[in-house]
């Protein structure tokens, strides 16, 4: 929920799609930038800003409560979860060598990316969703290592606005 409303994402025709509604019964789609392959996924609201992530797609920023959306260059990263914190936003994702990665942000605008111990190595580790916890994040997911699927917990402290620069 953002100030002015309720903002949900999915896809439509495959491609990325977004709506907006001001009361959650009357909902309108919003236009995205063209060339958004595959669905959105996971979307998290501090204020008016407002930031949504899927595989394929680059983390999708909205300063104005949803209306308008500018994607967010964070290299070649799948995006899996997001969440917001006190301090901005957090994203989960995966890199092509499937080791995790996460990135922080203060506004959605700039992206600095977090060391994230135990989430690289020799297996397909992921954090499929994310929450605030304390004063980090906590991250579930799973580790694959081609023998056995494992679920993941993991937790961060993740710098706060100060440290985003």
């Amino acid at each position: 929920m953002t100030a002015g409303g309720y903002v949900a994402v999915g896809a439509r025709a495959k491609e990325a799609a977004v709506w907006t509604s001001a009361d959650g019964a009357v909902w309108r789609p919003v236009r995205l930038p063209s060339g958004l392959r595959g669905p959105l996924t996971g979307v998290a609201a501090s204020g008016g800003t407002v930031v949504a992530v899927g595989p394929g797609v680059p983390p999708l920023v909205s300063a104005d409560g949803g209306a308008t959306w500018t994607p967010r260059d964070v290299g070649e990263v799948a995006p899996t979860a997001v969440t917001a914190t006190p301090d901005g936003f957090v994203v989960a994702g995966v890199t092509g060598a499937l080791d995790g990665v996460v990135f922080a942000s203060a506004d959605g605008a700039a992206w600095r990316r977090v060391a994230v111990p135990g989430l690289d190595g020799p297996a397909d580790r992921r954090l499929t969703a994310l929450a605030p916890f304390g004063g980090g994040v906590l991250g579930t997911g799973s580790s694959d290592d081609g023998a056995a699927v494992t679920p993941l917990l993991w937790r961060a402290d993740v710098p706060g606005r100060s440290a985003a620069g």
